[in-house]
């Protein structure tokens, strides 16, 4: 699947494009040796354990053509990509062994127009690949021309700028008891992270592609007053979903075309921790700050450092679950904020169905609905609010079963309706309902 259309003038200098992770097993890397590089410590393990790598090692040529293949699927466009112009400074940092992930992402450091042609132009890239320690294996250099932008282009642009739900936000009265909580619903939470300009700590709950957070105030400033509010007048429970999207700066592009008059891109970072070392997991983001949605709002985040936040290690839960799979509001009109989720979303992906106003974007649907049909819905459980609120995120697992086993044995209730859905009440989980499905 190609990546998504972006004209030169779209590409934004200074900018870090994640382009996807590549999986190198021993059966890969001797089978393209074989063929390319047969160099003993790339295809023979007792000569590789003999050599000065102690073991088998992916060819850097290997390397270098996985990283041309998530560049093809994930960042270029046969609209738009026309062709390399070379590439240099090629390094090979760590040895790349069986069972390593590569993490890669594109920087664009540079960009020319042609004097030779003018819908086309020359941008300069910059490489980097780091391995499921967070380590720097690859990095190198490159040139690509790309089509400019023609006349008329850029109608699609809120389809870049929206893709569906990165993660949910839950912000919580308490960030040690929020912590217990979903730990006893089956969540493995990853350790306390600090936004340092943000005031708020956090937890996250990370899947294969989309995540959720929660969210607390430690230090009150300008950035959390809006959390705080929500805290003193609502009560905790899901507040935002933030949106998937191909850049903060596109986002922010199609929300004010929108009229939606989004706030200034704002950059910020967290420490984490990946195999003992501390790194710094950059984000970028547009919040709707003069005009919000009624029920539930929305901001758009982008990863500069995507590697320290989607690591495949992180996304084993114990009670199954492999993905956030979409949320629901109660509204006693679920189509108040129509016209608004249209703009933020696009046309496109916003429909009335049921009775219910429905946005699907990026596999993650959002469903407005009365407190009547939440109830006759979802039966047995109790919502975190009375009146208008987000009440539920819904998650995909393997085996609803077993994660309702996982339930009864930390002595949790649920609901469990003929379809085999798996609910827990608003009161064990930080005020708001969890919905397990298969998936």
């Amino acid at each position: 699947m190609p990546g998504p259309v972006r004209y030169w003038e779209d590409l934004e200098l200074g900018r870090v494009y994640p382009i996807g992770v590549h999986d190198f097993s021993e059966e890969a890397i001797v089978a393209f040796a074989r063929r390319f590089d047969p160099q003993a410590f790339h295809i023979d393990r007792a000569a590789a354990e003999a050599s000065m790598f102690g073991g088998i090692i992916a060819s850097g040529w290997h390397i270098c053509s996985a990283m041309m293949r998530l560049l093809v699927d994930n960042f270029g466009n046969p609209e738009t990509s026309m062709g390399g112009a070379g590439l240099h400074d090629i390094r090979w940092h760590l040895p790349v062994r069986p069972g390593d992930r590569l993490t890669a992402s594109v920087k664009i450091v540079e960009k020319k127009p042609l004097s030779s042609r003018a819908d086309v132009g020359l941008v300069f890239k910059n490489y980097e690949a780091f391995n499921q320690r967070g380590e720097l294996a690859m990095t190198m250099q490159g040139r690509e021309f790309i089509r400019r932008k023609p006349a008329g282009a850029g109608e699609s642009e809120m389809a870049e700028a929206v893709k569906g739900i990165d993660h949910a936000v839950v912000v919580v009265n308490d960030i040690d008891q929020a912590e217990r909580a979903w730990t006893r619903l089956g969540f493995a939470l990853q350790p306390r992270g600090f936004h340092t300009r943000l005031g708020t700590a956090n937890h996250l709950m990370i899947f294969g592609d989309n995540y959720f957070e929660l969210l607390g105030v430690v230090e009150p400033n300008e950035f959390n007053a809006e959390r705080r509010s929500m805290l003193k007048n609502k009560g905790e429970g899901l507040a935002n979903a933030a949106l998937r999207s191909d850049g903060a700066d596109i986002a922010h592009r199609a929300w004010t075309e929108a009229g939606l008059q989004p706030d200034a891109v704002l950059d910020f970072d967290r420490e984490v921790e990946i195999s003992g070392r501390k790194e710094r997991a950059a984000f970028r983001t547009v919040r709707l700050g003069t005009q919000r949605a009624k029920l539930l709002g929305y901001f758009v985040c982008e990863h500069r450092t995507p590697q320290f936040v989607y690591r495949p290690e992180w996304a084993k839960h114990p009670n199954g679950v492999t993905a956030l799979a979409g949320a629901v509001v109660i509204a006693e009109d679920p189509f108040l904020d129509e016209d608004y989720v249209t703009r933020v979303f696009g046309a496109a992906s916003v429909k009335r169905a049921d009775g219910d106003l429905l946005v699907e974007s990026g596999g993650t649907p959002i469903r407005f609905m009365t407190r009547a049909r939440f109830e006759a819905r979802h039966p047995g459980v109790t919502p975190g609010r009375v009146g208008d609120h987000p009440a539920l995120l819904r998650f995909a697992v393997a085996d609803p079963m077993a994660t309702a086993a996982l339930l009864s044995a930390n002595g949790l209730g649920y609901a469990r309706p003929a379809d085999g859905r798996i609910i827990v009440s608003a009161k064990d989980a930080t005020g708001v309902c969890v919905e397990f499905v298969k998936g």
